[in-house]
Formats: C-alpha cells, sequence, structure tokens
C-alpha cells in the first residue's frame, strides 16, 4: 500500500512517500500495525536503525501505534514503535 503524509511546522514542510508491505486494520478502518519485510541476508544494527526510521515514517502517515520489521532470511523479528513527540501540555 501507497503511503503519503505532510507535516509543516514554522520553518518548512516535510512530505513522506513509501510502499507499505502489509497493514493491519480495525473494523473502523484505522491501522493497527505496519509490516515491512526485509530480504537482507545479514542486516547490521546501523541498517537496522535505517529500516526502524522508515517503518517511524509509515506509522506516522497512517497513524498505526505500532510496527514490525520483518528479516526473512534471518527469521528476526524487529518492534518498532512511533518516535516520541512531546504534546504542548508537556512543554
Amino acid at each position: 500500500m501507497t503511503v503519503f503524509s505532510a507535516h509543516a511546522n514554522a520553518d518548512h514542510t516535510i512530505y513522506v512517500g513509501g510502499v507499505v508491505d502489509a497493514l493491519a486494520r480495525q473494523a473502523d478502518g484505522s491501522t493497527d500495525l505496519v509490516i515491512d519485510w526485509k530480504t537482507d541476508v545479514d542486516p547490521d544494527l546501523q541498517q537496522i536503525e535505517l529500516y526502524r526510521g522508515q517503518v517511524r515514517d509509515y506509522l506516522d502517515a497512517t497513524g498505526a501505534p505500532e510496527g514490525l520489521l520483518v528479516f526473512v532470511t534471518t527469521d528476526q523479528l524487529v518492534r518498532v514503535r512511533p518516535a516520541f513527540q512531546p504534546t504542548a501540555d508537556a512543554a
């Protein structure tokens, strides 16, 4: 599924677009989970962190509370949560 999002602040707008491999949805249409499969043979920590950022962008675009990176060649699952963003009330 192709996803797009745009977030503006006073200085600039950030646009994100990508292809999510799979989504889990609720009956109301909201997204519960984003799944991204990877075929890397031996991903290092730097590459995994890069993929985490990619999935976080997808979480932001879809509103999903959780994502999974599934490395099909190593049987590794990496759970991804949205990046922490403090609210105005927390400041």
